[in-house]
């Protein structure tokens, strides 16, 4: 379906029926067209190695569950989403691809 509909981001989950999310990730860059994709993980696993996992599998950023709409949106577009009331590092349990 991805090489038809050739989406411009990928939000997984780690932990996915039948094949994990980091897999799925190196599956979809492998297939011609879907190189340019953003993939951010959405998951509950929050504990180092899951982090190593998903650096290493390419993905853009990991966030943890529940996860605040704005700092999904940040992951998604790649861009910052402003917000005057609080620092961006406060909106989510996240680790930024810059700290890896």
């Amino acid at each position: 379906m991805a090489a038809d509909f050739r989406p411009n981001v990928g939000v997984l989950d780690l932990t996915m029926p039948g094949m994990r999310g980091e897999e799925l990730a190196v599956r979809l860059r492998d297939q011609a067209g879907s190189r340019l994709m953003r993939f951010v993980a959405l998951t509950g696993a929050w504990d180092i190695t899951a982090q190593h996992r998903t650096r290493n599998a390419g993905f853009d950023d990991h966030l943890i569950k529940p996860a605040d709409p704005n700092r999904l949106v940040e992951a998604v577009t790649g861009q910052p989403w402003p917000s005057p009331d609080e620092p961006l590092a406060a909106r989510s349990r996240a680790v930024a691809p810059s700290s890896w």
